[in-house]
């Protein structure tokens, strides 16, 4: 298995922790334990620590400490150590002396900051502030992650990015503390608001998605956290959803976030809101509404819309004429001598686009997270506006059925014992029945997940398909899985890398593939790229290469 980054670093460090004690002996260690507790060193603070933590150490301790590998220089007389040797020192510290040194370090570092750091000078003023958080940290980490919360929102609202990235780079040294102490929500959405503050968009939407998984705020230790609107509008799910596409007004419920009808009227205000507060919604001579509502809905719509559009009209299901039946809106409001209520509104969209039934298979190399991606895979598809259910078959006999994703996120242990009780092996008989399944399944989206092996029992599932979708953490293993795919005569849609040690994922669509789609699939897949971090418990479904993956598979069901 290779060597993740975190582990070599961790080795570098153990490497240079003990060629030091080798060097000096192990009082210039136990020196060295102590001086990673202060976030920045300086000669006098490391003097001081010396004479009142570690005075069996010779006095040139301090020189030998600040002059060696550990520590490099960052300013004037001023020191700091890596991450990774820091984090090693520390715990070396708390399993030879406890929590009560770290409390006695804390303390102390408090007093040194209040007599030593003072002055109106503003860079002594934020390394003041930065050993007081790290003081904190290690002593009281509820209180250093409300105090830490509450400057990163505050600067996220005052949109200063640098502040942001700096405070950021602050909260990643004293991570493990504040993980150990239950604030990993704080350290996520540090690293999601540091990737927007560098402009990555999307890892910022991947990052903030899992830390709004459970709700459209985030509260940590009473501080509600700022999240930018642009990230907002992609990450926070709404239990009613509203598109604006030219004079339509595309609405529906979410199917992936049901809730009660007050919680929906509240949503689709608020999304109201933002659309006329952005200009998206900017008001003119008509609107049309198309898709289900409520009748609480309905009347919050009418009520925001009526102040700014002179007619407003609903569309009708059940008026169409000629063979295509175009879509057909009643005028329910009118402030314009044009319309009457009770008028219609005839367009040139069909009721009906044209559709086509997909049976895609879910296939490729076993541990690559294939459950995981299908999960999110439906979740991705349900969150576009009226876009066609996906059916979803199990037929890997992995034990991993089709709602085992909803099972892990509220009860891991009992998600994995029920799995490990459902395994079973694919047998003929296993797979003629599953085959019977793919046949019937009459859905415009069906995905069907098997099993990680090329086999005959998977061949027989397969050949009632139309497409495929190959999954693999080592791509090697693509070609014979096309080689597979094709001799069954399935379309292979995309071939997609599973990686859990990248951070973010590659997303290559092939040109004007919407245009020309099935003379596409005759030569390669429509859609190649990388997923990152397929791990149980993830909801993928926002991660870039799943929303294309939906994306591809909605329009299939329209070419």
């Amino acid at each position: 298995m290779p060597t993740t980054n975190k582990e070599r670093e961790i080795r570098i460090a153990q490497r240079r922790v003990e060629g030091f004690a080798q060097q000096f002996g192990e009082a210039h260690r136990n020196l060295a334990r102590h001086a990673a507790f202060p976030l920045v060193l300086t000669p006098d603070l490391l003097y001081q620590i010396w004479a009142n933590f570690v005075p069996e150490a010779p006095w040139t301790a301090v020189a030998h400490v600040l002059l060696s590998r550990l520590c490099r220089q960052v300013g004037y007389e001023m020191y700091e150590m890596d991450i990774s040797d820091r984090n090693l020192l520390l715990r070396e510290l708390k399993e030879e002396f406890g929590q009560e040194q770290f409390d006695e370090l804390g303390e102390f570092l408090l007093d040194y900051v209040a007599q030593a750091l003072v002055g109106d000078d503003p860079d002594m003023q934020d390394l003041a502030q930065a050993q007081e958080w790290t003081a904190l940290a290690y002593t009281k980490p509820g209180e250093a992650a409300r105090e830490l919360a509450q400057a990163l929102s505050k600067r996220v609202q005052q949109e200063e990015m640098g502040e942001v990235l700096r405070l950021a780079s602050f909260m990643e040294t004293f991570a493990e503390p504040l993980v150990e102490a239950g604030f990993e929500l704080l350290l996520l959405y540090s690293d999601g608001i540091c990737s927007f503050a560098k402009g990555d968009l999307e890892t910022a939407i991947d990052t903030l998605s899992q830390v709004l998984k459970h709700g459209n705020k985030l509260e940590i230790t009473g501080v509600t956290i700022s999240i930018p609107k642009q990230i907002l509008n992609r990450v926070v799910m709404f239990s009613y959803q509203i598109k604006l596409e030219g004079e339509v007004l595309r609405v529906g419920f979410n199917r992936v976030l049901p809730a009660q009808g007050d919680q929906i009227v509240r949503d689709a205000l608020e999304q109201l809101e933002q659309m006329i507060d952005s200009g998206q919604i900017s008001g003119g001579s008509r609107i049309l509404i198309d898709g289900p509502q409520s009748v609480p809905v309905a009347y919050v719509i009418a009520h925001k819309l009526a102040k700014l559009y002179e007619v407003i009209a609903v569309f009708d299901p059940s008026i169409g004429r000629g063979k295509h039946r175009y879509k057909t809106y009643i005028v329910t409001i009118t402030n314009s001598r044009k319309y009457r209520v009770g008028d219609l509104i005839e367009t040139k969209e069909p009721q009906q686009s044209k559709s086509s039934v997909i049976k895609v298979v879910l296939c490729g190399s076993p541990n690559s997270g294939k459950s995981v991606l299908r999960d999110g895979l439906k979740r991705a598809i349900l969150s576009n506006l009226n876009a066609p259910y996906p059916y979803v078959i199990s037929a890997d006999s992995d034990g991993g059925w089709s709602h085992f994703q909803e099972a892990y996120e509220m009860n891991e242990e009992l998600a994995n014992s029920i799995k490990t009780f459902s395994k079973a092996d694919l047998t003929p008989e296993f797979a003629k029945e599953a085959a019977q399944w793919v046949r019937s399944a009459n859905q415009l989206i069906n995905i069907i997940d098997v099993g990680g092996k090329i086999s005959e029992e998977n061949k027989i599932i397969m050949q009632s398909a139309t497409h495929a979708i190959i999954l693999s953490g080592d791509s090697n293993k693509f070609a014979e899985w096309e080689e597979f795919c094709e001799s069954i005569g399935l379309k292979v849609i995309a071939k997609i890398n599973s990686q859990l040690n990248v951070e973010q994922d590659e997303v290559f669509l092939v040109d004007n593939w919407k245009d020309k789609t099935n003379e596409l699939l005759d030569k390669a897949p429509l859609l190649t790229g990388t997923v990152h971090k397929l791990q149980r418990g993830e909801n993928v479904s926002t991660r870039p290469i799943v929303k294309a993956l939906a994306e591809v598979l909605i329009h299939l069901t329209q070419y």
